[in-house]
Order: structure tokens, then sequence, then C-alpha cells
């Protein structure tokens, strides 16, 4: 199983065990054990003996009849992987607590090599003051009042509307291109997966499928009532999730699949990994590009 360390260009999270009686700081310092690299203007990651070419976006402004909160995305960081020239479909990747869009480009990009027909978008969250940290401020997509994060933990709901507005926004913009919104895949890890989850429920728009690795339900979004009358109640779902994660816990990933399942999703895969953490594995990455081929052929 591959674990990269979080310093490294890749690396998208470390493994610990925490118990909620241990100090603030150790609290603090385990956060910041998920930082990556930031993001750099331009660079190139490495596949094998090939290239996928990445670069930073900002998206425009222009013909956007959005709200006050998707103005907030015109600033977002956008890192591109993949075919940025002429993709026939679209995967919007979102990371974890305290990452960036770095840290799941070369996830991406060796996506990208088996299906160079995509474009990967990886957004880099707001940074927000984090309550299980003491207030700390990190990129963050949602505050979260405690880790471990259990299927009964609190949710104050905090900068999550704001962050839903920056994903609909891009995935507005991706629209406008030309990408018709069936061709538009959701996902991400952790927070990123929960994200994806929300953005894809709570749709109005058809969406081509979203991928939950290591995520939850977000206890205010009210998952389980917003399946049965969502838009993509039929859209293809993968939750992945690691058997021995101490930090999104395990059960975690059943539960989503349940609850899709539950409000009536006729196409949920559900895969979980012996022995892994929060993290990713070889296996996991390959079913997630046997599940992306499929829904983005």
């Amino acid at each position: 199983r591959r674990r990269l360390p979080p310093e490294l260009p890749g690396a998208r999270t470390t493994s610990f065990s925490l118990n909620l009686n241990r100090s603030l700081l150790l609290v603090v310092l385990l956060a910041f054990s998920f930082v990556g690299l930031k993001s750099a203007t331009s660079w190139s990651v490495g596949v094998g003996a090939a290239e996928v070419e990445t670069t930073v976006e900002e998206p425009t402004a222009a013909s956007r009849p959005y709200d006050a909160m998707a103005a907030a995305s015109t600033s977002t960081p956008t890192t591109i992987v993949g075919n940025s020239a002429d993709p026939t479909g679209v995967v919007v990747w979102m990371h974890g607590l305290g990452d960036s869009p770095r840290g799941w480009s070369s996830f991406c990009a060796g996506l990208a090599r088996s299906m160079p027909h995509l474009k990967f978008v990886l957004p880099e969250a707001p940074v927000n003051p984090v309550s299980c940290n003491g207030g700390a401020r990190m990129t963050s997509w949602m505050d979260l009042e405690e880790i471990p994060i259990f299927p009964e933990s609190p949710d104050n709901g905090l900068h999550l509307p704001e962050s839903l507005a920056i994903i609909d926004a891009i995935i507005s913009d991706e629209i406008a291109k030309g990408i018709p919104s069936e061709r538009v895949v959701v996902g991400g890890f952790s927070q990123g997966g929960a994200m994806s989850l929300a953005t894809v429920v709570k749709s109005e728009r058809k969406l081509g499928g979203c991928a939950v690795l290591s995520g939850w339900a977000l206890p205010k979004q009210d998952i389980p009532s917003a399946v049965p009358n969502s838009a993509n109640k039929d859209t293809p779902f993968l939750v992945c999730h690691g058997e021995s994660d101490q930090v999104v816990v395990a059960a975690n990933g059943p539960l989503v699949a349940k609850i899709l399942k539950d409000g009536g999703a006729s196409s949920v895969q559900l895969h979980t990994y012996p022995g892994m953490a929060h993290s990713s594995c070889p296996k996991e990455e390959r079913d997630v590009a046997a599940w992306l081929s499929e829904v983005l052929p």
C-alpha cells in the first residue's frame, strides 16, 4: 500500500490514531499533517514515462448569473490536469482538510494518462478557521467540530454554503465551455468526499457521477431526505473507505452507501479496504479508474 509523506508532492494524508483527550496542541499538529505543498503557477506531473501538464487557472466571471456566494469562486486557485484543449468529459476533484490541489495532482495525472479525453479540475479550498483545531486557519471546505469524525459527529454547517457555491460555479463554467452536465463527474477525498456527495445529491443538474473517498454524509445537508428527490438519484456513485480509518472512521463509508441505496439511488458501488487508514492505496486507485472509465468513456 502506497502512503506518501505529507511534505512531498502527491502526498494526500497521513494516518494516525487520535485520542480526543489529548491536548489541543496535538490536535493542531495532527491536522497540519494533512498539509501538502501549495500550488505553483505551473508544473509538470510525471506519470511513468509520460508527463501531464498541470496549470493553475483563475475561473472567469463572465456571464455568470450566480448569487453573491458564488462570486468567491472568481479568486479560487484551480489546478488543471490532463486534457485542457479538447476534453469530452470533466472531473472536478476536491482535496481534504489542510491540503491543496497539488496533493492529488499525481493521482489525477495517473487517471489522465489512461483517459486522455478527460480534463481534471482541482480547486483549492478557501482558508477558514477550523473549530476542532482551536480556530487555526487552513484550507477547509467546511468547519469541523471534532476529529475523529463519526456518523453522529456534530455539524455546525459553517462555510459549507460558500464552498458548495464555488463548486457549482466551476461546474457551470465547464458547461459553458461546451461540456454536457452528464459528462461532469464530481469527486474528492475526506472533506472533498463529503463535499462531492453534497454537491451531487443537491444539484439541480443531471451530473455524470460522484466519487466519495474516505468521506461522510454531512448532517446539515440532510442527505437521507435529499436523495429520493435528487436529480441525480440514478447517477453512478462510487464510495471507497479504508477499514482502518481512525480519522473519518470506517463506519462512514458503508453508511454513505446505505443512505444512497435507501433513498433509491440505482447505481452505488461500495469498496472497503482492509488495513487502509485515512489514506489511499493502489487497489483503490484501480477501482476509481475502472469506475471512471465506465461513467465517462
